[in-house]
């Protein structure tokens, strides 16, 4: 039971978890055009009951992972099966800290990110947050591409993507994250002076800057 219920939540988030990372990687075609698909995409996923749902399969999902690994077998794992408790202890470390800086303060201060606050985040401490958010764009998609196998497997039906497409299609979600961060910088093109943004206000506010 705890299996199908973690397939299940694990499924609602992850096509929560393909628009965020679409709307993350059109970042290189310009502001413009991130901003656009942010606003389509967060009168879906932003709807308060969508939103509030989308949270409880996170927290569902976890919990289910944590029951698993207290009481299941801990035999060696396949390196696939591995590498996807990885990402997934990586989200689960850091989606905390991801959310509360860019729904929850946000929210409460009435301030959207958007391209803006990316950009400030990366302005503001690039050898913390490249990495990061790169790790974030590979672990959120090899653990969303592989889960989604293994929960339609454990739902009744049959979704079969071969470890070499598998590990094919995390490495290209990492090269689009990676070209986005570099939209985000300003390397691909000129950005607006990230410190002069609502989320900089917001951050200097926060800090008594």
């Amino acid at each position: 039971m705890v299996r199908r219920i973690q397939a299940a939540s694990g499924m609602l988030f992850a096509a929560f978890l393909a628009a965020h990372l679409l709307n993350t990687w059109l970042a290189v075609a310009g502001p413009g055009a991130y901003a656009a698909l942010q606003r389509v995409l967060g009168f879906a996923y932003q709807a308060p009951v969508l939103e509030w749902l989308i949270l409880g399969a996170v927290l569902v999902h976890a919990g289910c992972a944590v029951i698993r690994w207290r009481w299941e077998s801990r035999g060696k794992l396949p390196w696939r099966a591995r590498l996807h408790r990885y990402a997934g202890v990586f989200l689960m470390v850091f989606i905390a800290g991801h959310v509360t800086a860019v729904r929850l303060l946000p929210a409460a201060y009435g301030v959207r990110p958007g391209f803006e606050g990316v950009a400030f985040s990366l302005e503001l401490l690039p050898a913390y947050f490249y990495p990061y958010y790169l790790l974030l764009g590979l672990a959120g998609a090899y653990h969303g591409l592989n889960g989604l196998t293994v929960a339609v497997r454990r739902l009744g039906g049959s979704l079969p993507l071969p470890a070499r497409w598998l590990y094919a299609g995390a490495g290209a979600a990492g090269m689009l994250t990676l070209a986005a961060l570099l939209g985000f910088g300003g390397v691909l093109f000129e950005v607006a002076d990230p410190w002069q943004s609502d989320f900089a206000r917001l951050y200097l506010r926060l800090v008594g800057g």
